[in-house]
């Protein structure tokens, strides 16, 4: 069920929890950056991501949600579909929403569709307001190019 991964020459602990898909196919992995773990460098992952220690360098989530937990800290770019702040993140959020709780702290730029920040959070930056585009489009046609019937 957990998977715990040990660099030699970090202190950086991963694990990465794993349900039953069977059970449930709506479920996504989850993977946790644990407290006092110090991380440099880019991470691409997809399902959701519980940071409670240190990373230094860019977060991009393709499917899932970024929780940067109480006392959890990011020094660069964070990209996801859903990010939650209640820690400290020093640089740019990309993504469509975007809620920085009660511990929060965002020093940088935010470019997101929806913006929430609970009594006690901290924004100090910039905000760009982007649309959402759904990639589905969807061709309407009108009643003279349908196919007539006989």
């Amino acid at each position: 069920m957990f998977r715990n991964k040990k660099s030699d020459t970090s202190d950086t602990n991963i694990f990465v929890m794993k349900g039953d898909k069977k059970s449930d196919p709506k479920q996504k992995d989850v993977t946790i950056i644990s407290e006092e773990s110090f991380f440099k460098g880019n991470i691409t992952i997809s399902g959701d991501i519980h940071i409670w220690g240190h990373i230094k360098g860019n977060v991009t989530v393709t499917e899932g949600t970024i929780h940067i937990m109480q006392g959890g800290k990011i020094e660069g770019e964070i990209e996801a579909p859903d990010m939650i702040i209640d820690g400290l993140v020093d640089g740019a959020c990309l993504g469509i929403n975007l809620d920085i709780l009660e511990h929060g702290e965002l020093r940088g730029i935010s470019r997101v569709s929806h913006m929430s920040i609970k009594r006690g959070g901290i924004f100090i930056g910039q905000s760009e307001k982007i649309e959402h585009h759904s990639e589905k489009v969807i061709k309407l046609e009108t009643i003279e190019d349908l196919p007539k019937s006989k």
